[in-house]
């Protein structure tokens, strides 16, 4: 039985000196696959001239070791509107009268600073948040985006 393997065993109730004198190697059982589309990132993709922003979030501790409460924590996060763009629709930056020489803001990666009540609030099923925006809510790039967290 050199370098056998135990698939349908539970390995951990058996001892380890029977397998290593078994020379067998135990293995996990093997895990179904995932649904369609639970194993993939988000899905999303902005139509038309909008915008999808990933809003930074402000740390539960600081780098001293100081715990931030809830409630400083929501605060700080609704002051600072700074987010990461992770896609930008087909029409975003095309309209001439409102983007002279159609002329992107921001591209994807970028972090941009937009208003605090702008856009639509996407509440994720673990907690995380985006914000999808009008091209013309974006109201600046930001090199830095540290200096907007606490």
């Amino acid at each position: 039985m050199s370098n056998a393997l135990i698939t349908d065993l539970n390995a951990a109730s058996i001892d380890p000196a029977v397998l290593a004198e078994l020379k067998v190697t135990p293995v996990a059982p093997a895990v179904p696959d995932a649904p369609a589309g639970e194993d993939k990132p988000l899905n999303i993709t902005p139509t038309g001239y909008k915008i999808l922003v990933r809003p930074l979030t402000v740390p539960g501790q600081t780098k001293g070791g100081v715990i931030i409460p809830d409630q400083v924590r929501d605060r700080e996060q609704g002051a600072a509107m700074v987010g990461e763009v992770l896609d930008i629709g087909p029409g975003a930056y095309t309209d001439p009268t409102k983007t002279p020489g159609a002329v992107p803001y921001c591209k994807i990666g970028d972090y941009v600073l937009y208003g605090m009540y702008s856009g639509m609030k996407i509440t994720l099923k673990d907690g995380g948040l985006l914000r999808l925006l009008n091209d013309d809510e974006i109201a600046a790039v930001v090199d830095d985006p540290a200096p907007f967290l606490l």
